[in-house]
């Protein structure tokens, strides 16, 4: 596992980690949850994450480096309710 340098450490609980891989399959979900999703999924430095890095997300997710630092910002600060992925 790489040693994170990033200020905000994603962290998934397993739940918070199934119920993401779920909705990214989800063929009804928005593009923009999707993705928002796959940048959790991958940030994640918890049990079965990929603890990427920003850059490697930015490059796999062909997004700003901006967005990936807000949607790790968000999760860490206010959880999926902040992202508005969690269940309704």
């Amino acid at each position: 596992m790489k040693k994170s340098l990033e200020k905000h450490i994603v962290r998934l609980m397993p739940e918070e980690r199934l119920y993401l891989l779920q909705l990214v399959s989800k063929e009804e979900a928005s593009l923009k949850r999707k993705t928002h999703a796959r940048i959790l999924l991958k940030a994640n430095a918890g049990e079965g994450g990929e603890n990427c890095t920003d850059e490697e997300i930015r490059k796999s997710e062909n997004i700003s480096l901006e967005t990936v630092k807000r949607i790790r910002r968000f999760y860490v600060t206010g959880g999926l309710e902040k992202l508005r992925l969690a269940a309704n």
